[in-house]
């Protein structure tokens, strides 16, 4: 069962598209426009791999908040240190863009 405008939007697709229309559609964003910018992002690559340090102080260094920097260090390779952990960061695969 689903509400009225959610019927709607099925009968409408259907009309418009015939059955193709009725086939699951990804709910994912066409775009991310609060992402930064490709350059800090390669900035949080470079910086996490060669300072060892988490997205506290790689957000300090580049002047960004610090939950900016954790997306992007992963999908760049590294995994930012744990709270109270030291040492090198661990190599992770990239994740396809």
């Amino acid at each position: 069962m689903c509400g009225l405008s959610k019927a709607n939007t099925w009968v409408s697709r259907l009309q418009a598209e015939g059955e193709a229309g009725l086939v699951d559609r990804s709910s994912r964003p066409h775009t991310s426009p609060r992402r930064a910018a490709a350059e800090i992002e390669d900035w949080v690559v470079e910086l996490g791999r060669r300072e060892q340090r988490g997205p506290a102080w790689i957000g300090a260094e580049l002047c960004v908040p610090a939950r900016s920097v954790n997306r992007p260090g992963i999908d760049g390779g590294f995994q930012p240190p744990k709270h109270g952990s030291h040492g090198g960061t661990e190599e992770l695969p990239r994740r396809a863009a």
